[in-house]
């Protein structure tokens, strides 16, 4: 990234000013310097060249309180009117589904319908309850797999980035000292009663975590104008709010009931999954 140049100065009306000689830099600033109100994005570029300042007057204290993202990368895409994009928490709504959809006639579990119905449905959802259209911008699953085994579950995630607009994004458990223990009694439970294997206990690292920075790098880089969040865990809530306070653009909840109450209360509305299952598990799921 070219470096910066930082000159304190005042300008004809005593409020302090920075000077920064760059060449290509995105930078974000809040409307707030312009309207005085609320706080959003706002994208500058400067294409390459060999000289350019850019003189920006902060408008008193209460503004110093707003984050500068700068970066030398491609200024980005104007957001599609209405864009929505999908993100999801694979485990966490996966084991959600199992619970709420149960198994078929078969005893098979009914599996979810990612690759082209959910987008489908999920996108139709969002435009009746907006009352305009909406557009698919893609969905993005964060998922977690045994460091040793899930070859099945691997090769899954790794051809759900050949669905239209997919993104997998995986990460490794790790061990756990945790023993497994008898969620009746207590006893710690080092073989299967079955098979007579050991228990391995793992435990999930990172997953919430780059899901949450993912969130809120497409909201400022402009990728959707409307989120749609498939999880219930509530550590996500406070990334929830910093992107609607920030940028405006809302994240809409699947929810479970009985579940999930404290994400759900975070996100700007919520699509109750009881009305969307119908649809998502009927006919040619794709």
């Amino acid at each position: 990234m070219p470096k910066a140049r930082f000159l304190a100065a005042s300008n004809s009306a005593g409020f302090p000013e920075i000077l920064l000689d760059y060449r290509s830099i995105v930078m974000y600033t809040p409307t707030a310097l312009v309207h005085g109100i609320g706080y959003a994005p706002r994208r500058c570029y400067h294409p390459l060249s060999s000289f350019g300042s850019l003189s920006i007057t902060i408008l008193g204290s209460p503004f110093l309180r707003a984050p500068y993202f700068f970066s030398n990368a491609p200024p980005p895409q104007e957001t599609l009117d209405g864009a929505n994009q999908a993100v999801f928490d694979f485990w966490n709504f996966q084991l959600d589904w199992n619970r709420q959809v149960g198994k078929d006639k078969e005893n098979k579990p009914i599996p979810i319908p990612w690759a082209h119905h959910l987008p489908r449905v999920l996108t139709a959802a969002i435009a009746q309850k907006c009352g305009e259209p909406s557009k698919y911008a893609g969905t993005h699953v964060y998922a977690s797999v045994d460091p040793t085994g899930d070859a099945g579950l691997r090769r899954f995630l790794h051809a759900m980035n050949s669905f239209p607009g997919y993104t997998a994004i995986v990460k490794e458990r790790k061990a756990s000292k945790r023993p497994t223990r008898c969620s009746g009694c207590g006893n710690e439970i080092k073989q299967c009663p079955q098979c007579k294997q050991t228990l391995r206990r793992t435990t999930e690292k990172g997953v919430d975590t780059t899901l949450a920075i993912s969130m809120i790098q497409m909201a400022f880089d402009n990728v959707y104008d409307i989120a749609v969040l498939g999880s219930t865990d509530a550590d996500l809530a406070p990334a929830v709010r910093f992107i609607y306070e920030r940028t405006g653009k809302p994240v809409y909840h699947l929810w479970f009931p009985t579940t999930g109450h404290d994400l759900r209360n975070a996100c700007y509305d919520h699509f109750p999954m009881t009305s969307l299952i119908p649809e998502l598990t009927a006919g040619d799921s794709g």
